[in-house]
């Protein structure tokens, strides 16, 4: 929510930056991150620290943020909820994890959510209009 207010003034770029700099600062403050830094300096470490932080979170992030630009923020989050069906799938598909009724139920909420958040406004007076009838 606050990023389309950061939008209105600055860039996605900008705003995804001073995001995870207020994070990552927060999370230094509240973890003993620092006296484990032994740890995070070895080749592996750094290769995950790289591949977590920039794919899924950093890009993912920008990309999110730039959106933003073009759809409400109340709109975005209910689309983004689309991220747990699609890590449920591929965990189904890849994995060969179990599909029950409740993750069927779950999925079926969701994506029904956000097809209806992305019709026309126009769909929603004619039904509310025949609703009221």
């Amino acid at each position: 929510m606050f990023g389309k207010f950061a939008l209105a003034k600055y860039r996605p770029f900008t705003v995804t930056f001073y995001t995870f700099v207020v994070a990552a600062i927060t999370l230094l403050l509240f973890t003993n991150l620092l006296e484990k830094g032994s740890l995070l300096v070895s080749g592996e470490v750094i290769l995950y620290v790289l591949g977590l932080g920039l794919f899924p979170t950093v890009i993912a992030y920008l990309l999110y943020t730039k959106g933003l630009e073009k759809m409400e923020s109340s709109k975005a989050s209910i689309i983004a909820t689309v991220e747990p069906v699609a890590a449920t799938l591929l965990s189904v598909f890849l994995y060969n994890e179990n599909f029950g009724i409740l993750q069927f139920v779950g999925t079926v909420i969701i994506l029904l959510s956000v097809i209806l958040i992305n019709l026309p406004k126009t769909t929603y007076k004619i039904n509310a209009k025949k609703a009221s009838v």
